[in-house]
C-alpha cells in the first residue's frame, strides 16, 4: 500500500494532480495521494495509515483551493508527524484556478515547492490586513473573540501607568 511505502506523502485534489506530483516526486522519496470527492474531503477512517508521516498538501490555488488545503492540513496535524501547506508560485491572474499541472506545464520545479514549504500551525490565522472594510466598535467590542480576523476600528485613549519601584506588601 502507497501509504506504507512512504514517509513523506503530498496530499493532492485529484487523481491527475497526484499522477503528475508522483512523476516528479516520487524519485525523492515522497509519495503522493488524490483526495477522491473534491478538494477538502477527507475519509477519516484512513487516518490510520498517515499517522506519524510528514504530510505536504498541495491544492489549486484559487480560493476554494486555499481553503481545503487548510482544512486537510488541520485534519492531519494531530496525527501526522509534519504538516506543510504548498502555495504553487502562479499567477492568480493569468492562472485563475492553477494547479500542480499548470506549475509543470510551466517549468516550474514542484521539488523545490515542496523543499520550501512551510509548516502548517493551525494557531495562526492568515488574515489579510491590506483588504475589506473597518468596523466601527467600542474597545471591549473589538477584544471579543468573535471579532478575531476581522479589522475594527476604536476611538480610545492610550494610558501608562508606570510600575512603582518599591511596593511592600500589606500581608504576607
Amino acid at each position: 500500500m502507497l501509504f506504507r511505502s512512504y514517509e513523506t506523502l503530498v496530499f493532492t485534489g485529484g487523481e491527475m494532480k497526484a499522477v503528475a506530483a508522483a512523476g516528479v516526486l516520487n524519485k525523492h522519496d515522497i509519495g503522493a495521494v488524490a483526495i477522491t470527492g473534491g478538494e477538502g474531503t477527507w475519509d477519516a477512517e484512513l487516518n490510520v495509515h498517515i499517522t506519524g508521516k510528514n504530510i505536504i498538501v498541495i491544492m489549486d490555488i484559487d480560493e476554494k483551493g486555499v481553503k481545503a488545503a487548510k482544512k486537510i492540513a488541520r485534519a492531519f496535524t494531530p496525527i501526522a508527524k509534519s504538516v506543510k501547506i504548498v502555495q504553487l508560485p502562479l499567477s492568480k491572474h493569468a492562472h485563475p484556478k492553477g494547479d500542480i499541472n499548470d506549475c509543470l506545464a510551466l517549468g516550474g520545479d514542484l521539488y523545490a515547492c515542496v523543499q520550501s514549504a512551510e509548516a502548517y500551525d493551525p494557531r495562526i490565522l492568515q488574515i489579510d490586513w491590506d483588504s475589506g472594510e473597518y468596523i466601527d466598535r467600542t474597545i471591549s467590542s473589538a477584544i471579543k473573540a468573535d471579532n478575531v480576523g476581522s479589522r475594527s476600528r476604536i476611538s480610545c485613549l492610550v494610558n501608562g501607568v508606570a510600575e512603582q519601584r518599591f511596593s511592600i506588601p500589606k500581608s504576607v
